[in-house]
């Protein structure tokens, strides 16, 4: 069933919330069909909405509906989160409502609130709003130095959840995360230790995808993967003595099966990256290294951006991300203004 949509001309907090939920929540078998319904809403709340018509990609539908709903309310620009893979010949910035990704991280409520909570007491996101380009404010919270290799799917699905994967494909699986291990020890210059509570608790906060607090018997388990992983040599094209899981966990059925479950969560999701002051986190399987960790002004979690032109101070979007420990974004956007801002053009 479609959301409630409050249909109110007094711009407040209750239609964007409604016209958040409605756009992202409802389904359509023509994807562009949703930004038409919801183009007949807007109309009914008295702004002028830019034409569209059939003949347009979806991309370019959603391009235009975006763009008449920050002049509506740039309170809205929190949808940038549904940023996902470049849609083509649109600017980076468009979200594909047609195809939300799919972020355990990110509650859908949590996008509603934020809205809310710009109507009750945020001052409005300050922006400009250009055809191709959006002026915001932002603050940098580094640049990625380290990201780790594509989580790739099993090739049987039962092979996956069970464990039971041939060698070739079991030696990728933990030597993904053995190099993301190795990548902090490195940034920290130092290999993480079991007593380091803050630092055991961002990883696996990371690899949960969200702020997890783990039982004693959950992160004794994840302190002996995370040893296994620090102690044993793991070699992804040289398959070597290794038979089986067994192998590399010395019969820890519990590590392995956290390795599994880890790894499925991220397939085709997320990847893992250290920034250059040591944050960790996971974001859109798109980023590289030298990419940007970014607090956007108005948007609810840290962005991932990519520099086009130093010269020209633009960027291209490539999505939201996970960070630990967990930026404080709201302290950001209650903010009139900083000293560590600076502007940025996305494109």
């Amino acid at each position: 069933m479609a959301p409630h949509l409050s249909l109110m001309d007094d711009g407040s907090s209750t239609t964007i919330v409604g016209l958040v939920q409605a756009l992202r929540e409802r389904q359509a078998t023509v994807p562009a069909d949703k930004a038409f319904a919801l183009r007949g809403v807007l109309d009914r709340l008295k702004f002028s909405t830019s034409t569209h018509g059939y003949t347009k990609s979806y991309g370019q539908v959603y391009h235009n509906f975006f763009l008449d709903l920050l002049r509506y309310d740039t309170r809205l620009v929190n949808l940038l989160v549904d940023v996902g893979p470049k849609l083509p010949g649109v600017p980076s910035w468009v979200p594909d409502w047609n195809s939300l990704q799919e972020r355990n991280w990110l509650d859908a409520r949590f996008v509603h609130d934020h809205a809310d909570l710009y109507g009750a007491s945020f001052p409005a996101p300050q922006m400009k709003i250009a055809e191709d380009t959006l002026g915001m404010w932002s603050i940098g919270k580094g640049s990625v130095a380290f990201c780790s290799a594509l989580f790739q799917k099993a090739k049987y699905e039962a092979a996956a959840l069970d464990g039971l994967d041939d060698v070739a494909f079991l030696n990728q699986k933990v030597g993904v995360f053995a190099a993301w291990v190795r990548a902090i020890s490195d940034v920290a210059s130092a290999q993480i230790s079991h007593d380091q509570e803050d630092s055991l608790q961002d990883m696996y906060n990371v690899l949960m995808g969200r702020p997890t607090v783990p039982s004693d018997s959950e992160l004794d388990t994840f302190k002996r993967w995370l040893h296994t992983l620090q102690t044993r040599s793991i070699n992804i094209p040289d398959v070597g003595p290794i038979r089986s899981a067994e192998d590399i966990f010395a019969g820890d059925a519990k590590a392995l099966e956290s390795t599994t479950k880890c790894y499925n969560q991220l397939t085709g999701k997320r990847l893992l990256f250290i920034t250059q002051g040591g944050k960790l986190g996971s974001g859109p399987c798109g980023k590289a290294v030298g990419d940007r960790v970014t607090l956007l002004r108005g948007v609810a979690v840290p962005m991932i951006i990519r520099c086009t032109s130093e010269e020209m101070n633009t960027f291209e979007v490539v999505g939201p991300a996970f960070v630990s420990p967990v930026i404080d974004v709201a302290r950001f956007n209650k903010a009139d203004f900083g000293h560590d801002w600076e502007p940025v053009h996305l494109v």
